[in-house]
């Protein structure tokens, strides 16, 4: 590897078994995934829910919400709370085949939390 210096991390994957949920983070709208062509980013959860059952996908919620010293948490204890319709989708990411997981929080923010814009 020329003109590389440092470290680096390489991951070796696998396509996931039936039910399994993947590994791997990547955007759910992209080409050749489950939201192409649709772009949930800054959409209502309402939007995007309605948007992901017409392509007969299920759909899961990753709640995120702002820390008081800045940036973002996410509390696993807190991820079975109801959200509403009116929440914001941030972004969206294949969680497993056939279900998409929206990253959520319950009122908007200027910037993006996930992508920074």
């Amino acid at each position: 590897m020329s003109g590389f210096h440092g470290k680096g991390v390489a991951y070796l994957g696998r396509p996931a078994k039936p039910g399994e949920r993947y590994q791997a983070h990547q955007r759910a709208d992209t080409e050749g995934e489950m939201l192409d062509g649709y772009t949930p980013d800054e959409r209502t959860v309402g939007e995007v829910v309605a948007e992901a059952r017409r392509r007969g996908l299920r759909v899961s919620f990753q709640i995120i919400k702002p820390s008081p010293g800045g940036g973002f948490s996410m509390n696993p204890r807190e991820q079975s709370a109801t959200v509403g319709d009116h929440w914001v989708v941030w972004a969206a990411e294949p969680e497993q085949a056939g279900t998409v997981r929206l990253i959520v929080s319950e009122k908007r923010v200027a910037k993006n939390p996930v992508h920074g814009d």
